[in-house]
């Protein structure tokens, strides 16, 4: 019976973690909410994106992609959605190789993020924010997030909640023209 009882404190421990990650998104998207005319609104500059890569702990952010278009996911392993346009964002990147793409991990943990990545089959790089300081300066109002940025990285285009491989890729050509 031990091992039973183990298995189980494990899924016990898993559903806390989840539980955590959840309420730690829902207080950052509250509180970006709540700050977001006041950090980063009525500007027309590029977001600045960099930081720590959430796999290899290297630098990595949006001046590595200069001149090109970029899709910016906003994500947590907590949010259920999330998972669901993983899979539509790694289905959208299989049939478009030439499109760049920069996560940003809201509030996460390390192994969530590499879970998170495995199950879904990304390749592309993410951003560690585990402070929400790149969600307040988004302003992020939800879970996922998708910013599609222009050539010279402007946002051309948002989407708030979930979407399909197909809605990656009317924005995307959107942002692409």
């Amino acid at each position: 019976m031990r091992p039973h009882r183990r298995a189980d404190t494990s899924t016990a421990s898993r559903r806390s973690a989840r539980a955590l990650g959840a309420v730690l998104a829902a207080t950052v998207v509250a509180s970006t909410v709540a700050a977001g005319a006041a950090i980063g609104a009525g500007t027309s500059s590029p977001p600045s994106l960099h930081g720590t890569n959430v796999l290899t702990g290297q630098p990595v952010g949006l001046a590595a992609y200069a001149g090109k278009p970029v899709i910016v996911n906003l994500w947590s392993s907590s949010c259920g959605a999330c998972f669901a346009d993983a899979r539509a964002l790694a289905a959208f990147e299989r049939t478009h190789p030439a499109a760049r793409v920069l996560g940003v991990d809201v509030t996460d943990t390390a192994a969530g993020a590499r879970s998170l990545y495995r199950r879904a089959g990304w390749r592309h790089p993410s951003i560690a924010d585990p402070h929400g300081r790149i969600a307040a300066q988004l302003r992020l109002q939800t879970l996922p997030a998708t910013l599609f940025l222009d050539a010279k990285h402007q946002v051309v285009q948002r989407i708030n909640g979930q979407t399909t491989a197909a809605g990656f890729a009317a924005a995307y050509r959107k942002a692409s023209t």
